[in-house]
């Protein structure tokens, strides 16, 4: 303290010129501060009060770690049990204890966890670590009333003939299709190959309906994928979420699913919920169709369901199974096929300019001998060998022009990616990189940047995963982006606050493969390795419609065998495609 005085009293004496002769206006100083971009009196954010490990309860942890199992798959092991304990623990602040007392709760944690779990393997079948065969109750008996409500519409039988639906452009298939979607049938299922012209066929169903006087309403699993066929259908169209959240389902953090009533006190708003807005209710008859109805999870695909048997709505789910399931506890789509008596599908490929090329996607999509495919890819020189990971990612980036996609299978190999791809547009002189925003991936935002919203904020006005040019960087870090989507008349110029940016936006110029279903482009580039998914595989070969190549990191062909081996399998479908 004493020190610190005479330190002071030194600066005063050694540097008279630095102290102010006048104070001046403090209004005045505000008011210049608030024209640069300050803002007094922001709303603080709450801290978590820190606390200790006797203060959480024990079983509130471990249902609560049971319930982020359930909403990611259908079933889990022990060690997907034990990392959400773990992530609970960190979230609720709790004081650094010493680590045998940390890991002694959450050993006991998850252990109590898992002793409310049943196994769905035979009761001597052994039962491995590594092998995912937990689950609840609870989610046996969603899967349970989901299976029901499916299996109570596909076996109604209607009467009377479907009217055929005739227009020009439209195979016979998509005119089936068409007129089943456009029908009363209480649940119709297509099904149909990247490329076959679901939307094609899904525009002349909402022309054949409206002759009749039926109405067509057209939800997805995401509001990314909502934009996108409104864009190509020149419909309205909204997630499914946005749907059943109008009809009072709420879902909170741990993705438990609660409904209100009429009457009930919002919790998200604190209002009372009366019910849906006019725009959202559901006439009897009318037809709800799911676009990209592979990538339904089971808790929305059941909310869905409970609001269109009270309003006598019908539902059409269109989709294809092999390319991405659902983030979370998916197999809504597969359950729907396997009741209904009938799938339609869509066998005729429309996208692609080589029509041997669409046949070897058709063949990859059957997944029939996926050696001989690789070589036949190989051999039709979509497939590039780099000699590692570093001359792949400079090929890749240099590679990349305007109109053209990159698909990787995780976050990091896309921000790497991100990072070398705008390095080589800041040289070219297209993106600016001396007034700069910070994006939620810790890379630099500039004018002429693509870049990707994360979360739906519909304040904002934006979409998860929608795609935007950076038009121009704020002083305080808020960006002003134009709508990247093609086709659009009126392309949307929104602004992001610089909060916004930095926790939920990021570079598009690669993107993980559920950020790039259901877009076409002309050119495709999709980065092979063992974290790859099959589905990954045939999303990324299949969104180009004149160039598709698969891009991986091998000495030879024989190495590059090796990994296309490795890709993984795709996310849950559901308890019984885990048995």
């Amino acid at each position: 303290m004493v020190r610190a005085t005479l330190q002071a009293k030194a600066w005063d004496r050694e540097r008279p010129n630095k102290k102010p002769s006048t104070l001046g206006s403090e209004a005045g100083w505000l008011r210049e501060m608030q024209d640069a971009g300050y803002t007094p009196d922001l709303p603080r954010v709450t801290v978590q009060p820190a606390c200790t490990l006797d203060e959480l309860a024990v079983q509130q942890v471990a249902s609560r770690a049971l319930d982020r199992c359930a909403a990611a798959a259908s079933a889990w092991t022990v060690h997907n049990v034990q990392e959400q304990v773990a992530r609970i623990v960190t979230e609720t602040g709790v004081r650094a204890p010493p680590p045998d007392e940390l890991r002694e709760f959450v050993t006991l944690t998850t252990r109590l966890a898992v002793d409310d779990c049943l196994s769905i393997l035979p009761p001597d079948a052994p039962a491995p670590e590594h092998v995912a065969h937990l689950t609840t109750l609870h989610v046996v008996a969603a899967e349970s009333e989901l299976r029901d409500r499916l299996a109570s519409r596909a076996t109604v039988h209607v009467a009377g003939a479907t009217a055929i639906v005739r227009e020009p452009g439209l195979d016979g298939d998509q005119a089936r299709a068409a007129a089943v979607v456009a029908s009363t049938r209480p649940l119709v299922v297509v099904e149909g190959a990247a490329g076959a012209g679901k939307t094609t066929m899904l525009g002349a169903a909402i022309r054949a309906a409206e002759r009749d006087g039926r109405s067509v309403r057209v939800v997805t699993p995401t509001k990314k994928v909502a934009e996108v066929a409104a864009s190509e259908l020149g419909v309205p169209t909204d997630s499914v979420a946005a749907l059943v959240h109008a009809h009072g389902f709420r879902w909170n953090a741990d993705g438990v699913w609660t409904r209100l009533a009429v009457g009930d006190t919002d919790p998200e708003t604190g209002t009372t919920f009366r019910g849906p807005a006019k725009e959202n209710r559901l006439a009897p008859g009318e037809r709800v169709v799911v676009d990209e109805a592979g990538m339904l999870d089971q808790d929305t695909a059941l909310a869905l369901l409970a609001v269109v048997d009270v309003t006598g709505a019908t539902l059409a789910l269109v989709g294809d199974r092999a390319q991405l399931p659902a983030v979370g506890r998916g197999g809504a789509f597969d359950i729907a096929a396997a009741l209904i008596p009938r799938v339609f599908d869509l066998t005729s490929l429309h996208r692609f300019t080589d029509p041997e090329y669409a046949q070897l996607t058709l063949d990859l999509r059957a997944g029939h001998d996926p050696a001989g495919l690789f070589d036949r890819l190989h051999a039709h020189g979509l497939v590039v060998l780099h000699e590692d990971a570093e001359a792949l990612r400079a090929a890749v980036a240099a590679e990349r022009i305007d109109g053209a996609a990159i698909t990787t299978a995780t976050n990091d190999e896309t921000r790497e990616l991100n990072a070398l791809i705008r390095e080589n547009r800041v040289r070219a002189g297209l993106v600016d990189d001396v007034g700069t925003s910070e994006g939620s991936d810790g890379l630099s935002i500039g004018r002429g940047d693509l870049i990707q919203t994360r979360r739906n904020d519909s304040e904002v006005g934006v979409a998860n995963r929608q795609t935007w040019i950076v038009q121009k960087v704020g002083d305080d870090g808020s960006l002003w982006v134009r709508d990247s989507a093609s086709g659009r008349k009126q392309q949307r110029t929104v602004r992001l606050p610089a909060g916004y940016v930095a926790e939920h936006a990021h570079l598009a110029y690669a993107s993980t493969a559920y950020g790039v279903q259901g877009l076409t482009a002309p050119e495709f580039h999709t980065i092979l390795s063992d974290a790859l998914s099959a589905a990954g595989v045939y999303v990324g070969l299949t969104r180009g419609r004149e160039a598709n190549r698969l891009h991986v990191v091998a000495a030879d062909l024989g190495d590059a065998r090796a990994v296309r081996r490795c890709t993984r399998a795709g996310t849950s479908r559901g308890v019984r495609a885990h048995r």
